[in-house]
């Protein structure tokens, strides 16, 4: 049988289907961003975002 002109359109075909979890695997790294809304705090000078409380001012409030 001359399979010659058939193989090429045969091996195309994926054997299995691509799963959600693969997929979303696969595709992490295209959705990451870099954080743009990271400000010094004013009270102790540490890293913080934007409209948030800042995790070290956080922790002495709580000690206190």
């Amino acid at each position: 049988v001359a399979w010659g002109w058939l193989e090429g359109i045969l091996m195309a075909v994926p054997k299995k289907r691509t799963t959600h979890r693969t997929k979303r695997i696969r595709n992490a790294p295209k959705w990451i961003e870099p954080l743009r809304n990271i400000t010094k705090c004013p009270i102790c000078g540490t890293d913080k975002r934007i409209h948030h409380i800042c995790p070290n001012c956080l922790k002495q409030l709580k000690k206190a």
